[in-house]
């Protein structure tokens, strides 16, 4: 029996034997007898149902033996990514993609050397909650791995992944290091340490370690914000020394760290998108009394590209070892200056009405990551190779067939310049030339063909060199 079926066995008989009530002695035996006869035929239908879930195997080689790859989308079933990905295929339509789409909430995980990351999702249809377990290929996420409260901290599955080594967009180990913000900051403050403030104006920030921290405020007034969490959570507007006394109470309360930035009088904020090679510029601007402009109402408008935003993209895009998708939220101040307040690994679409171009953009990204990291299969490569040379002989055949047959009206003309050269004692006439300068019929037909034939051979040899490596075929 596999492990994963083992552990399940465990598993179910530790809560069977929960659930059961107290026997005596005598009855126990035969009461385990029964227990374990029952659990067995479980499992038994449990692996012949998950076969590639529980044969022992190496996962990556069952991964790169089946035609088609699973593609696990943590996101929210409002956004429908099986539409977006339908008829989306790897390598030319040699690998199909199949989607498995869940939250968070939803997923668990059990990783292990021998078979890698396997998910058990758990979803509700039709009022019925369905149950499965597979192995994923490859992983998008598109919800946000922390939350304002312990439920939504979902750091633990992403570990799993991690353990697993299951390929993501953008990378998993980027994703890991977006759970605290002051590790991003870092980063950006090295990119401006780099660049210059003028090219790249971070805003600056100060770090606590702990409410221990707080007892001297900073210059007034100032934005505090406990822990890393995005939407607007855990930040605090804070335009007194009172005031700021109050929010390092809460601070203590949640045993956290917290970070304080100057407060700056925005015009509208400026958000980036880079997905892929696309990019994309936003200027929203509150239509509320709020300071947040990413919560109420707020008019947004889409901007030109400049050559500023794009340098601020790709700086931002290169953290971690590379993001594919990425947004730079910056704001436009009164005094009309800008500055780079934070970067967003997961960047929700802007708008609803801007939802389904992101969508189909990171679909894109997702695609061209997926074709890098998985082969095309073997019958694949060599069918294309196979095609590319058929494709070479025809061409170079017809070639010589237009191009070099002595009885093509089409031959080209004799240069200007030429001048005829004057025969040696014993050597063949000369070639009788029409008034037009072309060749005349009455050549050895039997001779240029032997010529366009090893010609022909000789162009075939160098595509062949070119495409197999040698000169044989």
């Amino acid at each position: 029996m596999s492990g994963v079926a083992s552990r399940l066995k465990q598993t179910l008989f530790g809560t069977y034997r929960t659930l059961s009530v107290d026997s005596d002695s005598s009855n126990e035996s035969k009461l385990n007898k029964e227990k374990s006869s029952i659990l067995d035929s479980l499992i038994t239908k449990f692996s012949q149902n998950h076969d590639h879930v529980v044969k022992p195997s190496c996962p990556d080689q069952n991964a790169n033996n089946r035609d088609h790859k699973i593609l696990l989308i943590i996101d929210s079933p409002e956004n429908e990514w099986g539409k977006i990905f339908r008829g989306k295929r790897l390598h030319e339509g040699e690998i199909e993609i199949k989607i498995e789409q869940a939250t968070f909430s939803e997923l668990q995980i059990l990783s292990s050397t021998e078979r890698g990351a396997n998910v058990i999702m758990k979803v509700v249809k039709n009022g019925q909650q369905v149950v499965r377990m597979f192995r994923p290929d490859f992983v998008l996420i598109r919800e946000y791995i922390t939350g304002p409260d312990k439920k939504n901290n979902h750091k633990d599955f992403l570990l799993g992944l991690m353990h697993g080594l299951v390929p993501a967009v953008n990378s998993l180990f980027s994703a890991y290091n977006f759970l605290d913000k002051p590790a991003v900051y870092a980063e950006l403050l090295r990119i401006q340490q780099s660049l210059g403030c003028d090219i790249f104006p971070l805003i600056k920030q100060t770090y606590y370690q702990s409410f221990n921290e707080m007892l001297i405020p900073p210059p007034l007034p100032v934005v505090v914000k406990i822990g890393s969490v995005n939407s607007g959570y855990g930040k605090v507007c804070v335009a007194s020394t009172r005031g700021f006394q109050d929010v390092t109470s809460i601070v203590a309360m949640t045993n956290n760290y917290a970070t304080s930035e100057p407060f700056l009088d925005g015009k509208f904020d400026i958000r980036i998108l880079k997905l892929g090679q696309r990019y994309k510029v936003f200027k929203r601007k509150s239509l509320t009394d709020s300071w947040k402009t990413n919560t109420g109402s707020s008019s947004i408008e889409e901007i030109a590209l400049t050559e500023r935003y794009k340098k601020w993209a790709d700086e931002c895009s290169t953290l971690f070892g590379g993001l594919d998708i990425i947004c730079v939220e910056a704001i436009h101040t009164v005094d009309d200056k800008e500055f780079i307040v934070e970067v967003n690994d997961i960047p929700k679409s802007i708008s609803l009405d801007k939802l389904e171009d992101d969508m189909k953009c990171i679909a894109n990204v997702v695609i061209k990551r997926m074709e890098t990291h998985f082969k095309p299969p073997i019958g694949a490569v060599k069918k294309n190779l196979t095609n590319k040379s058929l494709n070479a002989n025809v061409s170079m055949a017809e070639y010589a067939k237009s191009t070099l047959s002595p009885f093509n009206a089409t031959s080209p003309k004799q240069s200007p310049h030429h001048t005829e050269k004057i025969p040696r004692p014993g050597s063949a006439p000369p070639l009788e030339l029409s008034g037009s300068g072309f060749a005349s019929p009455l050549l050895d037909r039997k001779n240029v063909i032997n010529d366009n034939l090893k010609l022909t051979r000789n162009r075939k040899s160098s595509i062949a060199e070119l495409i197999f490596g040698t000169d044989k075929i």
